[in-house]
């Protein structure tokens, strides 16, 4: 598949975004975080209550749940992946969140994040944000899961 020089520039593009804000959650710069999110974005995220339906519901949850780190923490992409379209995008990676807590307890967890993007109004906005962790094999009740695949 040959790239195109506007398909280059937006990759360029997106990933610039997408480091901005890491960056603004390193942070907690909240005002940036969500710069370039577009309103209706839906997002998933690991920490209840999992899903949002628009970005007012996830700025009005983010303090509740945002650990309070000493120092801006490590927020780095692993293996960032970005395919770009005209109109629409997609990301994913492995982001490695580490830090130590105020509590002292120290944060060391990889999630799996993806993205979706559009373009509107000559910018690029997040559109769908979706970030997981694994399961934990060992953390699966046997009773909830399908016995023939395994599967909750």
């Amino acid at each position: 598949m040959r790239i195109t020089n506007e398909g280059h520039k937006a990759h360029l593009r997106i990933e610039s975004l997408l480091h901005q804000w890491a960056e603004a959650v390193r942070h907690n710069e909240t005002a940036a975080i969500w710069r370039n999110h577009h309103p209706s974005a839906r997002i998933f995220d690991a920490l209840p209550p999992f899903q949002y339906p628009d970005l007012q519901s996830y700025r009005d949850n983010w303090d509740s749940w945002q650990p309070p780190f000493i120092e801006p923490p490590l927020f780095e992409f692993i293996d960032l992946q970005i395919h770009a379209g005209d109109t629409v995008a997609f990301a994913h990676c492995v982001l490695h969140c580490k830090g130590i807590l105020k509590d002292g307890r120290e944060l060391d967890d990889r999630v799996r994040a993806t993205f979706g993007f559009i373009h509107c109004e000559g910018r690029w906005l997040i559109n769908h944000q979706h970030i997981s962790l694994p399961v934990r094999v060992e953390a699966v009740d046997e009773s909830t899961s399908d016995s023939r695949t395994g599967a909750l």
